[in-house]
């Protein structure tokens, strides 16, 4: 049995700077897992991290609640997070246990 942390209740989102200046930011998925997985950011899928790499997608600033899906079909749903413009939001995701 697999458990999956890393969007803890959107609690370990972390802000920093995002290099293009639009009116909206970026998403970043940090996959630290040892398989694939998918993000979607309000129902809409933007980007698959391969294991142990990262993904960005561009999202509109404002309110956001990601999902994200693994292969044998485990899901992580965050809570509510602001993207704001020109920002970026990073969501970690690790291996507890194997």
């Amino acid at each position: 049995m697999r458990i999956w942390i890393g969007i803890a209740a959107a609690a370990i989102c972390i802000a920093t700077a995002a290099a293009a200046q639009s009116a909206g930011g970026q998403v970043i998925l940090e996959n630290n897992s040892s398989v694939a997985s998918d993000l979607y950011v309000d129902d809409e899928y933007l980007c698959t991290a391969a294991a142990h790499s990262s993904c960005l997608a561009e999202v509109d600033a404002g309110a956001h609640v990601a999902t994200i899906r693994f292969p044998d079909g485990d899901f992580i749903i965050s809570e509510m997070f602001e993207v704001a413009p020109d920002m970026s939001v990073t969501l970690p995701v690790v291996d507890l246990m194997t």
